[in-house]
Parts: C-alpha cells; sequence; structure tokens
C-alpha cells in the first residue's frame, strides 16, 4: 500500500516573501488602505483558509498580512496566470519551512521545491478507498496553461470560478500545499470578480467533507463535471453566502 507523508525542515525566505515583506514595512502595511472592506473579506479568508490564529500567533500574523497583500496585487487587480499561481505557491507557508515527502514501499524522498512543479505522480485515496489518481506530471504545464487561458478568456461568472479552481485541484500541479493554494485562488477569484469569499464563515469546516468528495469526484468522473460544479456551488457557495446570487 502507498503512503505518502510530510516532514517539516528548515527552508530560508523565499527572494519573493523578502521583497514584498521590504514594501510591506516601508508602506506601513496598508497598501490596501483604500479598500479597509476588502482588506478585511480576504484578510478572514486567509486565516480560514491556512487555519491560523493570528491574534496568537505573530508568526502566522506577518505571514497573513504578507499574502493578503500579494493576494491583492496578483490576483485582485492583475489577470490571472500560471507565474503568478507560482510565486503564491512558493509563498503559501511561512519562511524557514519547507515540506518533504516520503513516498512509495522503497521510502523515496522528493524534496517540495518552493514554485516548481511536482516531478513524480501523486494520488490521494478518498474516504471510499477508491484511488485517485491526479494529472500526470509531465502533463502540468500544458494543462495549467490551458485551464487559465480558458478562465481569461470566460466570463468571469461563479461558474468559470468553481470550474477553475476544480480543475486546478484535479490537476494538482505541486508537491505539497495544493490544497492552500486552491482555497486561497478560490477566495482572491471571488473577490475579484465582485463576490464575497467562500471561507468567510467559520461554518466552512462544518461542509469540508463534502467539498472534499466532490473535488475528488471532479476528478474521478470528467465527463460529469458540468453538473459536479454546479453541485459545488449550490452546496458550499450558497449556504456560505446566504445571499441569492442563483
Amino acid at each position: 500500500m502507498k503512503k505518502v507523508l510530510k516532514l517539516t525542515l528548515s527552508y530560508p525566505p523565499s527572494a519573493e516573501f523578502e521583497r514584498m515583506s521590504r514594501v510591506l514595512i516601508a508602506g506601513g502595511g496598508a497598501l490596501l488602505e483604500a479598500d479597509t472592506k476588502l482588506y478585511q473579506s480576504l484578510y478572514r479568508a486567509v486565516e480560514i483558509a491556512l487555519g491560523y490564529d493570528t491574534q496568537a500567533n505573530p508568526l502566522q500574523y506577518d505571514h497573513a498580512t504578507f499574502l493578503v497583500n500579494f493576494l491583492y496585487q496578483h490576483f485582485i487587480h492583475a489577470e490571472l496566470s500560471v507565474v503568478s499561481i507560482g510565486l503564491l505557491y512558493a509563498n503559501i507557508l511561512p519562511p524557514n519551512t519547507k515540506g518533504v515527502f516520503v513516498y512509495g514501499e522503497e521510502r523515496k524522498q522528493q524534496e517540495v521545491l518552493r514554485g516548481a512543479y511536482r516531478t513524480i505522480d501523486t494520488y490521494l485515496t478518498d474516504t471510499e478507498g477508491r484511488e485517485i489518481d491526479f494529472l500526470p506530471h509531465e502533463q502540468i504545464a500544458e494543462a495549467l496553461e490551458e485551464a487559465v487561458a480558458t478562465f481569461n478568456n470566460s466570463p468571469r461568472k461563479i461558474h468559470n470560478i468553481v470550474h477553475f479552481f476544480l480543475s486546478y485541484n484535479a490537476i494538482h500541479p505541486f508537491m505539497d500545499g495544493n490544497g492552500k493554494v486552491g482555497r486561497l485562488l478560490l477566495e482572491a477569484l471571488l473577490l475579484a470578480n465582485g463576490y464575497y469569499p467562500a471561507l468567510m464563515k467559520k461554518s466552512y469546516t462544518k461542509y469540508m467533507p463534502d467539498v472534499v468528495k466532490m473535488m475528488n469526484q471532479y476528478t474521478l468522473f470528467p465527463q460529469h463535471r458540468e453538473e459536479i460544479a454546479e453541485a459545488f456551488i449550490r452546496f458550499l457557495l450558497y449556504r456560505c453566502y446566504k445571499v441569492v446570487y442563483f
């Protein structure tokens, strides 16, 4: 039986984190001062998406503040790109951490390189015991480029945002942190197009098992992706918003 474990080792801050940190310090951490409501919504979404308790953890507070400004600059007021997604992945964990996967019966190790696509094929086993194989690693670059182009050339409706989010998960481009990156992508794209963030309410965690099930189904059954996306919208977004968008 294949297993995937994650270990934590030290890792220096990325150049992008250091650059953005200098910008934040120079600007007094108020790059979004003119958009207070947007800042607060995005900050809460980042906290929930990453499971942070920023009031109790100064490192998490600094990292969340950085990510809010990063999302604002690279996603809220910029066109979606594979470069911005790679940069988000490169900075999804606080500085001084990195991931290493241990996989297979031979206990092989694969280092998680920030900003780089995975170089092995990965999978997970769902609650029903089915093996869900993500896209083969050789196809990641082309598939992600295509998903981004499709989104950018489509009306920025909730329907297309959800399809991109679920497609991103099916591609699973990175060795680690795909869930965190995907949740922040969903939030940023929703906010950029005038919707509330899906993770605005803590009750989101109550729906997480069903959300993960739909994400897995989207990967397993490509012929039913349209129905699954509609179900995702009705189940998660409608319940979280409590607003009639549909």
